[in-house]
């Protein structure tokens, strides 16, 4: 058990003298890092300064604050930020008799104090007691290991969640309407229930209660927003639209904590959408969230493909904000020799090529057997349309990986005049190679991989995730009488 006494000097000798007690402590004590690996127990005070005495048990953290004088109505508790605030207002009131007459002194002052809590502190089991003036507050010791829950909506081949089981989540529920991605899905996350049914006839599920998740995976199908839709049909706006209204009353009924959504590029820039979008963002507001906007580049995470794509992150308003995964790789050929060593010595690392990503292949997965590889063909098309077709360069990373196979796909084996496999396909998005694609046809198999979130960034984005669910909320603890 470490016993802690991080304001019991009650002094102001350190306000005349220069004294920083605080830094002090830090220094000395072994242990300061349990609270976050620094001494700032800030303090808003006017006059009165309550002593407080932090305890690790080891099954629990117990706070003892002495506040003298002080009412229970007048003290309040709240976890913020994964912060432990002890705030209130003090009202006393003495009377002496001296030599010429009586004296009374009256004196009112608010105070604050800010313990660092360890990372993982469920604000719902923290228990606040007051006593003869004694404040005492009793948490469970952090659980860093705390499970959190998902559900995967528009779930495809399951590129999210695959991100979100490498972070420990745990995968409850998926849905889609593209049959064999859901035969995918499952064969890859045998734990979770999945429904192959279109949102709107999903949502007649979600009134039962066992749908609640911590954390809500989206990724609408994006042919409205994508800047390959030429059409721009007013019939693939409204069903865009339907999607969006689907997908907010889906978060509506299963009140997730966060919302992770992944789309192309053109969900937050094509006019033609511009108005759906805000009505849509206009729901995450009303419904209690905050969020931000992003573009994220999958090679920045360690895959081998130059795709770019727009993410939004909402948390619940007594979230901490939130916050993106910082890159992790860096593509080697775009940067000269001093960025190079710049970003080698900042942790970051190299961005994997096409021939690094291929290495170890088995033999009979380095091919495609089917209509859609004919090398003739292929060849045929370079000579009349040159600047359609690209071959992938071994020293590179790819381009974006596309869900629709056809001759302007640039995708071309590096040295071999036919397309990339599906397992070849499956490298350049980050799946693992135990990851099973099925389904009837090798271009169903094309279309659920390039439609996939990379599993890498996924990953990244629900390490980010899993932070803000262990270090948040700004709940209030209410006193009791002990």
């Amino acid at each position: 058990m470490a016993l802690f006494h991080p304001f019991g000097w009650g002094s102001n000798l350190g306000d005349i003298y220069g004294w920083e007690g605080n830094r002090d402590f830090q220094r000395y004590s072994p242990r300061a890092d349990i609270y976050g690996g620094r001494g700032d127990f800030g303090a808003l005070t006017t006059g009165f300064r309550p002593s407080v005495d932090v305890r690790d048990t080891g099954k629990e953290i117990v706070v003892h604050a002495e506040l003298p004088g002080v009412p229970k109505e007048n003290v309040n508790v709240e976890i913020r930020d994964n912060n432990l605030m002890i705030s209130g207002e003090t009202t006393s009131e003495d009377e002496h008799q001296e030599w010429n007459g009586l004296v009374r002194e009256r004196r009112f002052g608010r105070f604050m104090r800010q313990i660092p809590l360890p990372a993982g502190i469920d604000a719902g089991k923290v228990q606040a007691k007051f006593d003869k003036g004694v404040l005492e507050i009793t948490s469970s010791a952090s659980n860093t290991n705390t499970t959190y829950t998902v559900g995967d909506l528009f779930c495809g081949a399951g590129g999210f969640s695959c991100g979100a089981k490498t972070e420990n989540f745990q995968i409850k529920w998926a849905v889609d309407i593209d049959a064999d991605a859901c035969i995918t899905f499952q064969a890859n996350h045998s734990s979770a229930l999945v429904f192959n049914e279109n949102v709107k006839t999903f949502l007649n599920r979600l009134s039962d209660q066992w749908f609640r998740v911590d954390v809500l995976l989206a990724s609408p199908p994006c042919q409205g927003f994508s800047s390959a839709n030429t059409r721009g049909t007013q019939q693939s706006r409204a069903e865009q639209n339907n999607i969006l209204l689907y997908s907010i009353e889906a978060i509506k009924k299963i009140n997730p904590k966060i919302i992770v959504m992944e789309n192309v590029v053109g969900f937050h820039t094509k006019k033609e959408s511009e108005e759906i979008t805000t009505t849509f963002y206009k729901n995450l507001v009303d419904l209690g969230y905050d969020f931000e906007t992003n573009y994220l580049v999958a090679s920045n995470y360690g895959v081998p493909q130059k795709r770019k794509r727009f993410f939004l992150l909402g948390v619940k308003k007594n979230q901490i904000k939130p916050s993106w995964p910082k890159p992790t790789h860096f593509i080697w050929n775009k940067c000269s020799i001093k960025t190079r060593l710049k970003l080698l010595e900042e942790g970051l690392k190299r961005t994997p090529t096409i021939r690094e990503a291929f290495a170890g292949l088995p033999e009979d997965l380095r091919s495609t057997r089917s209509r859609f590889s004919n090398i003739f063909n292929i060849f045929d098309y370079q000579k009349t349309q040159p600047t359609y077709m690209t071959q992938l360069k071994w020293d590179d990373i790819s381009m974006t990986v596309l869900a629709s196979l056809n001759p302007g796909w640039k995708c071309i084996h590096p040295s071999r005049w036919r397309y990339i496999s599906v397992r070849e396909q499956c490298r350049l998005q980050g799946f693992p190679d135990d990851y099973e694609i099925l389904g009837e046809s090798i271009k169903s198999m094309y279309k659920q991989v390039g439609n996939a979130v990379p599993p890498l960034l996924a990953s990244a984005l629900l390490k980010e995730v899993k932070h803000i669910l262990n270090s948040s909320t700004a709940t209030e603890i209410i006193v009791i009488d002990d």
